[in-house]
């Protein structure tokens, strides 16, 4: 994952957060990343351990069997995150919970075989 923070004297404090991958609405890997304190005008590159053990009903099996043969497989991926702002790494002000969603349409999921993504959309939301 990347975190961007362009902004000038203000640091952003990343809490205990929750990552998962759904497919077809059926949650199918679950992780989180350690937190960290970004500083500012700071790119951070990290990696989440994802792991997960869902049972596919065999109507499932066959719908992701028909998108990898058709190269074209739709997943979400959802981030929610609790973020402090902190000003001059001094002050820590309210903390707030970002929820980020990210609609992946990749080409393939083999063990071993890095996907491609074909296409990707972001959204997110702010609650204090």
């Amino acid at each position: 994952m990347k975190a961007v923070n362009p902004n000038a004297g203000i640091g952003l404090d990343y809490l205990e957060n929750e990552v998962s991958i759904s497919y077809s609405g059926t949650i199918i890997s679950v992780g989180q990343f350690q937190p960290f304190l970004q500083k500012e005008k700071e790119i951070t590159n990290f990696n989440v351990t994802l792991k997960g053990d869902s049972d596919f009903d065999p109507t499932m099996q066959n719908k992701l069997l028909l998108d990898q043969n058709l190269g074209n497989i739709p997943l979400l991926i959802m981030v929610k995150v609790p973020v402090r702002i902190v000003i001059d790494e001094i002050i820590h002000l309210r903390k707030v919970v970002v929820d980020v969603n990210c609609s992946l349409v990749i080409d393939q999921l083999k063990q071993n075989k890095k996907p491609n993504i074909l296409k990707k959309d972001f959204s997110y939301d702010i609650h204090i």
